[in-house]
Order: structure tokens, then sequence, then C-alpha cells
């Protein structure tokens, strides 16, 4: 009497092999791929952060009646070497107009009368309203700077320079001079994927705040901060001027 063949149970080393060999391959995509997504992902968040901040600056302002400021503290002035550099302050002042004293979130001070002197403001507690992006900063983002930015001179004050500053109105519109502006019309935050810019490429989102005090978030592959070793910038390293797309907002214009 013939036996029939028994069923082949389990796989062959030759098939696990191919097995392990084809799961390598993916997961090497897969990591070169996150390597790549992940600084994008985090310099749009840093951009729609700003933005965020600005919109709910704008909004204490009216709210409060008195002035509110997102004071640029630091940038990032060699993005082809530093990993990640940029801070700014989110300050309260002490009046609808003019103020004469800022004092960084959460707000803590009380009335004061003229110019502060030495010694006559502290600003004790300004966790809230710092965001520090840098290595070890408070909201430390690797592979993101706040690139430098075109002049800000910020409405004229008799006592604490509004210089770096984007000042909001209680009636929500920032009072910055014309010139601070720009030819764009917006005064220009940039939010630099460093990992990138090191590769020879731009990727930059930029926060564009208007009078309006509305700001907006755009992807950039511009070429406006020149060349990297040499060579143009862009995507696969070619530069392309202009060329932007809504990728977000905190309102309209």
């Amino acid at each position: 009497m013939r036996m029939g063949r028994r069923n082949r149970a389990g796989f062959s080393l030759i098939e696990v092999a191919v097995a392990v060999a084809v799961v390598g391959v993916l997961a090497a995509l897969g990591i070169g791929l996150i390597y790549e997504v992940l600084p994008r992902y985090r310099t749009r968040h840093a951009a729609l952060q700003f933005a965020s901040w600005a919109a709910k600056a704008r909004t204490l302002a009216v709210r409060n009646n008195v002035e509110y400021r997102i004071y640029l503290a630091r940038y990032d002035d060699s993005l082809n070497t530093s990993p990640n550099v940029g801070a700014y302050m989110v300050q309260v002042g002490d009046k609808s107009q003019n103020s004469n004293y800022w004092d960084t979130l959460p707000k803590e001070t009380t009335s004061y009368v003229g110019c502060p002197g030495s010694g006559a403001w502290l600003d004790n507690s300004y966790s809230e309203g710092t965001v520090d992006l840098s290595k070890g900063g408070n909201a430390n983002i690797p592979d993101v700077s706040i690139a430098e930015w075109d002049t800000i001179s910020g409405p004229s004050s008799s006592c604490q320079s509004n210089a770096d500053a984007i000042v909001f109105s209680p009636l929500g519109w920032v009072t910055n001079p014309n010139a601070d502006f720009g030819t764009s019309g917006y005064i220009l935050v940039d939010f630099v994927n460093t990992e990138a810019y090191r590769k020879e490429r731009s990727e930059v989102y930029r926060v564009s705040v208007a009078r309006s005090g509305f700001a907006r978030v755009d992807y950039l592959t511009a070429s406006r901060y020149g060349d990297v070793s040499g060579l143009p910038m862009g995507v696969d390293g070619t530069s392309k001027e202009n060329n932007s797309s809504a990728s977000g907002s905190s309102g309209g214009d």
C-alpha cells in the first residue's frame, strides 16, 4: 500500500534568508525616509507654534486692553554648522500704547510710573512666554533654527526699545512702522530645516505677520540664504526663487 506524501511543514533556510533580506531593505528605506521627513515636520511645527503665539498675543491684547509683543531674542548666524538655534519671548506691556515695561509671560507686574530705573524692573517668572528652540533650551527642537530676520525697529518708545519685536495693540493691529513690513507687506520670520540646509537644500517655513495682526505659514524652497558650499540651494540642488505654497495658517490677511 502506497503511503501519500506528507505535507511539508515550516520554511527552508533560503526562504527565511530571503524574508529577512526583504525586511531589512524595507526597514532601511523606512529609516531613511524618517530621517528626511522628521526634520521637515519639526520645522513646520516650530513655525506653526510661532504663528499660534502671534494669534494668542493679538487676542490677549484685545481682551486685556494692553499691548503685547513677541520679542525675537536669538537667531542662527551659522545655519550650515549649527544644529538648532533660535528663541523668542511673548511679553505684556504696562499700557495700551507706548508701554514703558515689558513682562515676559506669565504677567506678574504692578503699575509703575516713568521709565524703569536700576533695579526697578524684575521679571522673576518667564517660563510661560519663553520659547527657546536652541539645544538645551526649554523648547529644544533638533535640526530647526530661526534665520536672521530683516531689520525690525519696532514702534518708537521713550523707555524700553522695541527693536526686534512685533507689537500688538488692543485694536488687534501690529503697530510696527511701515519699514518693518518691507516690500512684501509682512514682517517675516523664517524657520529653517538645518539638516536639509547642510545637504545643500533649502526647506523653510516662513511666518508672515500682517499689519492686521494675523499670521500665516508658507513652505518655501527659495534661495534667500544664498549658496551652501558654492552650490545653489533648492530641491535637488536647484534654486527655486519665490516658490511657495500655503501649508498652514493662524488667520487671514
